[in-house]
């Protein structure tokens, strides 16, 4: 009995952190960016099953993730050619409206790190 009651209140879970769908507006906010300013723009989440896509009109490669219960993961291209990756890993609120998390960035024998939330608009 104990048994089905875990499995249950498991299925329960992972249905409800499935159902958040990120698609929408929101606003990125970086501290710091890149280049180490604070910097705040809006994107526009697309989100299929666990596929993210996001573009923040900033013309450069589209921005890829993956959605996984709460947590949020998503690689953007910089670089004069894109040759650097940064990785974002975050966590969605239980109200799936703000995300919260940190960046990496391997740039050559430079290691860049910050922060960033990406709130819903």
């Amino acid at each position: 009995m104990r048994l089905i009651a875990t499995l249950l209140a498991l299925t329960l879970l992972a249905t409800t952190a499935a159902a958040a769908d990120l698609s929408g507006t929101w606003r990125l906010h970086l501290d710091p960016d890149f280049g180490g300013n604070d910097d705040s723009f809006p994107c526009q989440f697309v989100q299929e099953e666990r596929k993210l896509t996001i573009d923040c009109g900033r013309g450069g490669l589209p921005i890829t993730g993956e959605v996984n219960g709460t947590r949020v993961t998503f690689d953007v291209k910089t670089g004069r050619n894109n040759e650097w990756t940064a990785v974002f890993t975050g966590t969605l609120d239980e109200a799936a409206t703000t995300i919260t998390g940190t960046w990496r960035l391997e740039a050559g024998s430079e290691v860049s790190n910050g922060k960033f939330d990406a709130r819903r608009q």
